[in-house]
């Protein structure tokens, strides 16, 4: 820097030499490569073209990206730490915040999928994985990279790195070249930011080595290791120890992280009690109703019914008043069972609710006593549409069944479970089980585990279907066969006189 030269001559002379030792491999291996598939007369100069633009784009990102990092900061240590950990930051941090939020919030199970797509496209090397996968998608007949133009999307945005970079190394102060952050103007966000991560992951780390599952005990945990984070970065930045004195900056810093967690953990925004209006939700998917016999319904449905709807708005109602139950409790409380609810709701402006709640408390009393959250849940499994939906016989019967056995028949002479295999009457058996399922003496649901009328009406045994259907097209080789086998189980009973 003491030479009569100008920074931009110093930056891109630096600049293109370290991108050099990257791209110029790769053409001269994009050059060998030609001339060896042209020698042996199996030239595919668009693969190899497509192969240099890619390898080369991510590369042009992720050196532009860490020449950028390098900017903020003279340490020779700091920097791989910078960039590693800003590659991943905006993953790790909604997935931190995702952890506290459903510790805090009732009902929630994830954010929405926008927010995790949008953390992918910040995250370059998970979304960069997914592009450049080779293979067959989209039902297409030729192999291809699933999206190369996500590559070119980066490479673009290397070069605006690259000239943010320059940006910064213009107005960048000589003598703080050896500061763990060299740009005064950034210190405060490092500072900051650092806190508030260690805050955060601190506090989840802690709550689970001490097996704390409570909102009160996140909140102490979090502000208190965000206040350590602080010091700890006053710390880097000052290169001392003697950073007491920015203790009026930690109890900023404090109130706002115990403002933050009190506003979730209240529920200030209206998260927890909010249940859409029946009117103005399409449709709503259920996932949990899973009960005894444990067969081949996968106890998910989706609803279209007005009347349907409002069952489901009254019974997302009943699990906002029975969640204070779910802790460990319950159990003292005499709960015969415990229900895993899940509702996805379709509202009418396009956008989607999403609901989950964890060990509903079951209450085998409760089954015949109108308005209880056990006898709504029932009222579901009681309904032989749903649990027709839930067996999803119309996809089972888009395959050809090959074969037809029972599981679990017990052998009286060898005094174990076996199974038996039935040659020659797959079709008859799956007409005849058919049967049985629309007069309601087989494929019937039992919210308790270990009620009496589940044991008294259901066998040990389950009639077992092979069934051979065809690959989604985005998943078959095109070099191997189209189809796939599945099982499709059902539970036999004492009452299905067909089957």
């Amino acid at each position: 820097h003491a030479l009569p030269v100008r920074r931009e001559a110093l930056f891109c002379s630096n600049y293109l030499a370290g991108l050099s030792f990257l791209l110029l491999p790769h053409l001269a291996v994009y050059i060998f490569t030609i001339a060896v598939e042209a020698s042996l007369n199996c030239l595919d100069l668009g693969g190899l073209t497509a192969w240099l633009l890619c390898q080369s784009g991510m590369c042009l990102f992720f050196y532009s990206f860490a020449v950028f990092c390098a900017m903020f900061t003279g340490n020779l240590v700091a920097l791989p730490l910078f960039y590693g950990i800003l590659n991943f930051l905006v993953y790790l941090m909604v997935n931190l915040v995702e952890q506290v939020c459903r510790m805090f919030l009732c009902g929630f199970n994830r954010f929405p999928s926008p927010v995790w797509q949008a953390a992918a496209w910040l995250t370059p090397w998970l979304r960069l994985s997914d592009a450049v996968q080779y293979g067959y998608f989209n039902g297409s007949d030729t192999r291809g990279m699933y999206d190369p133009s996500a590559v070119a999307v980066y490479a673009a945005a290397g070069v605006v790195f690259a000239l943010a970079a320059l940006l910064v190394y213009r107005v960048r102060h000589i003598e703080t070249a050896g500061d763990v952050v060299s740009v005064k103007v950034v210190r405060p966000v490092f500072k900051y930011g650092f806190a508030f991560c260690t805050g955060l992951t601190g506090g989840l780390a802690t709550c689970g080595i001490l097996y704390q599952d409570s909102g009160l005990a996140l909140t102490v945990w979090v502000v208190f290791w965000g206040i350590v984070g602080y010091f700890a970065a006053e710390m880097l930045l000052k290169k001392s120890f003697r950073v007491l004195k920015a203790w009026k900056g930690s109890a900023a810093l404090g109130a706002v992280l115990l403002l933050l967690c009190l506003s979730v953990n209240l529920d200030w925004y209206g998260f927890e009690s909010r249940v859409p209006a029946a009117g103005q939700v399409e449709s709503v998917d259920i996932y949990g109703l899973a009960s005894a016999p444990y067969d081949g319904a996968h106890g998910s449905l989706t609803l279209t019914d007005p009347e349907n709807i409002q069952l489901v708005t009254q019974l997302h109602q009943m699990a906002i008043q029975a969640e204070p139950e779910t802790d460990a409790s319950a159990n003292a409380a005499g709960a015969d069972g415990y229900l895993y609810l899940d509702l996805t709701y379709h509202l009418a402006d396009g956008t989607t609710l999403r609901r989950d709640y964890d060990s509903l408390p079951l209450y085998e009393e409760d089954l015949n006593t109108e308005g209880t959250l056990t006898a709504l849940a029932n009222q579901f499994l009681s309904d032989q549409d749903n649990v027709a939906q839930m067996y999803d016989f119309e996809e089972v019967e888009k395959g050809r069944l090959v074969e037809a056995y029972l599981d679990s028949v017990w052998n009286t002479q060898t005094q174990s479970y076996e199974t038996v295999y039935i040659d020659g009457s797959a079709q008859e058996l799956w007409d005849a089980m058919k049967q049985d399922f629309e007069e309601g003496t087989i494929g019937v649901r039992y919210l308790l585990e270990n009620s009496q009328a589940r044991l008294d009406n259901t066998c040990v045994t389950d009639l077992c279907f092979s069934v051979e259907v065809p690959l989604p097209p985005e998943l078959g080789d095109r070099e191997a066969s189209q189809t796939d086998t599945v099982v499709f189980t059902i539970t036999l009973t004492p009452n299905a006189s067909h089957t």
